[in-house]
């Protein structure tokens, strides 16, 4: 998939090193599994890059999978094997850890994709937990949609989301098989009014 600011990314993997890419900005991210210190550089359109480190920030990510940007430039990692989500401001300071492990509301397990939509909620593919979840982008859990199995709404380790150009969100649903496609319906009101389809 493309994207601008206020959508996932792209990821390829080369041995310790996963790269994220979109059209908005050119953004890679290192793990270094020798001694576990992720750094993320982030290219910006005029060319000037700005990079961070995790480590004794608390906020040292374990397994980190896709990264989306907000309209403030905010970035939000998906910190899969810490089961919560880390997010940074535009110049790479950490912020705030999203979400802890557990089924609950606002709880997270193995969490996979993020995508930041038009109003800056905060969508996280709860795989874990065979649903997708909506936050703040502040951290607040406003609700979650579907659950485990392999009906029109339902998913099996769900993974990489995007919205298309009319505003449909597209979700991987990856051990079923397929992608489903949903109608945001009211979504600004924070309600769980979606329809899904399957592909």
């Amino acid at each position: 998939t493309s994207g601008t600011a206020g959508s996932t990314a792209d990821t390829t993997t080369n041995g310790g090193s996963t790269a994220f890419s979109s059209n908005a900005v050119n953004l890679t991210m290192t793990v270094n599994t020798v001694d576990d210190q992720p750094s993320i550089t982030v290219g910006l359109p005029s060319g000037t890059a700005m990079s961070y480190v995790n480590k004794n920030t608390g906020a040292t990510l374990s397994g980190p999978h896709y990264v989306a940007i907000d309209s403030q430039g905010n970035t939000y990692v998906a910190d899969y094997s810490n089961n919560r989500v880390v997010k940074y401001d535009a110049n790479g300071t950490f912020v705030a850890a999203i979400g802890s492990a557990g089924s609950a509301l606002g709880q997270l397990s193995l969490p996979i994709g993020v995508l930041v939509d038009k109003n800056d909620l905060l969508y996280v593919s709860d795989r874990g937990n065979d649903r997708i979840q909506v936050f703040t982008t502040s951290g607040t859990a406003l609700y979650t949609f579907g659950s485990y199995g392999s009906g029109v709404g339902q998913f099996s380790d769900p993974t990489g989301m995007d919205f298309d150009a009319d505003g449909y969100l597209w979700i991987a649903d990856q051990a079923n098989g397929r992608v489903q496609k949903y109608d945001r319906a009211r979504s600004e009101e924070h309600t769980s009014e979606l329809q899904s389809r399957q592909y």
